[in-house]
């Protein structure tokens, strides 16, 4: 399984995918017109979600380049996991590359994600 880099915060969920191309064929056009996503990388750089207005293609972007919200979606990531029952230990130590790594293991230990990637 490719690791799990992207991230996309729709209220309480989460979704993550292998790379921006990978969001951007999955994601709807109209939700992200609707502004209903959050967008993060791996380092917790906020991402810019948006359509180009002609062809009615999801563009994902950097919205910034230094990794502001790392903090942001420690927070988001912990919180997911502890609601699925991964709980994962408020700790310093577990920060967010730890967190990720734990992340791409759910991930891969899900029966319905298996399934998927066969």
């Amino acid at each position: 399984m490719k690791e799990h880099t992207i991230f996309i915060i729709e209220g309480n969920d989460i979704a993550s995918y292998a790379s921006i191309e990978d969001a951007q064929l999955d994601l709807e056009v109209i939700d992200v017109e609707d502004d209903i996503y959050v967008g993060y990388d791996h380092e917790g750089r906020l991402l810019k979600l948006g359509v180009d207005g002609k062809k009615k293609r999801l563009v994902i972007t950097l919205a910034e380049n230094k990794p502001s919200h790392a903090k942001e979606l420690e927070a988001l990531i912990r919180t997911y996991l502890e609601q699925v029952g991964e709980p994962v230990p408020n700790d310093p130590a577990y920060d967010l590359p730890y967190l990720i790594k734990v992340w791409n293991e759910f991930l891969g230990n899900q029966r319905w994600w298996k399934r998927l990637r066969k």
